[in-house]
């Protein structure tokens, strides 16, 4: 099984808050997934929010993970992917949303605390908090 980290699950895990990086450990880091979506998202909260020990921690532990381009692959499921979560009458923010596709597009399970992820996803994500 492979697993993609939305941004919550790197910094819970960078943070070593609840039991994301112990739960990471157990797995082969050839198995660990992270989408330049969520390197973006990290890189803009380190950008407004100057926590320098964090940024290293967190840089260390994406250095063990697989950092996975958005390309023309995922492009080209989103759609779809997108209107059947919308079809349910569930939604997510917009970067939620791409994450979700991206770890659907090469058929990971989405790691997040987020309980939009789990309500939208329902078997396709898992808390490791």
């Amino acid at each position: 099984m492979i697993y993609m980290l939305d941004t919550n699950a790197v910094s819970n895990a960078a943070m070593n808050r609840g039991k994301v990086r112990e739960t990471m450990l157990g797995h082969s880091p050839s198995n660990i997934f992270v989408s330049n979506i969520v390197l973006a998202e990290l890189m803009y909260g380190f950008a407004k929010k100057s926590r320098p020990t964090l940024q290293a921690t967190a840089e260390a532990l994406l250095s063990t993970m697989t950092v996975l381009d958005w390309d023309d692959s995922v492009s080209d499921v989103y759609p779809a992917f997108r209107v059947g979560i919308e079809a349910k009458g569930r939604s997510l923010s917009y970067m939620d949303m791409l994450i979700a596709a991206h770890a659907h597009s090469i058929g990971a399970i989405l790691v997040s605390s987020d309980a939009g992820m789990h309500n939208a996803l329902a078997d396709n994500v898992v808390d490791w908090y």
